[in-house]
């Protein structure tokens, strides 16, 4: 079973890099056909991912959530899975190639970080800790997210103020549409 966990764990960052490839390829031409497929290359990254985490579960005996690697990739998955709401609600998916961005890089350190744990601390296997940590990492998945969308209406902004309507402005959604994500 660690081997799999393994092959997951190396695959995941490449699964992340080829749906964020996807977007950027959506968010470049607006082509129909990659539409259906953005979301496709998404629920296959989190569908992927979530097996992952089931298999560290059931490997451990725990929830992945006590090493800061285990973290990261639960931030990165909280990412995704908070990104696909927004994504169904909003029926805009040009944001996906910005959003993927820090769950890649979330993604990397984790594969970095991960270490393996022979024994987990039995403090750390109380029942406490889950419902401690998983709103954490849902924090800061969503503050992550608040951050993209917010720094993109900071260059939408700039581009609206100085008059110069670029690519970028073309590309995204108006500030009202990014104001409500």
């Amino acid at each position: 079973m660690r081997i799999a966990a393994t092959i997951f764990q190396l695959l995941l960052p490449l699964l992340y890099l080829g749906a964020g490839l996807v977007y950027l390829r959506y968010y470049l031409t607006r082509a129909t056909p990659l539409r259906q497929l953005c979301r496709w290359a998404l629920l296959a990254a989190l569908g992927f991912h979530l097996a992952y985490l089931a298999l560290l579960g059931i490997e451990h005996g725990w929830l992945p959530l006590i090493s800061p690697g285990h973290a990261m990739t639960m931030t990165a998955a909280a990412i995704l899975a908070l990104y696909l709401v927004i994504e169904i609600r909003s029926r805009n998916r040009v944001m996906g190639v910005f959003v993927l961005a820090p769950a890649l890089v979330f993604q990397v350190l984790s594969t970095f970080l991960l270490g393996d744990l022979t024994e987990v601390p039995q403090t750390l296997r109380s029942v406490r800790l889950p419902v401690h940590a998983l709103p954490a990492i849902l924090g800061y998945a969503g503050l992550a997210l608040g951050a993209v969308f917010s720094l993109l209406m900071l260059v939408l902004r700039r581009q609206i103020k100085r008059r110069r309507i670029g690519r970028i402005y073309r590309r995204l959604p108006s500030l009202r549409v990014l104001d409500t994500m």
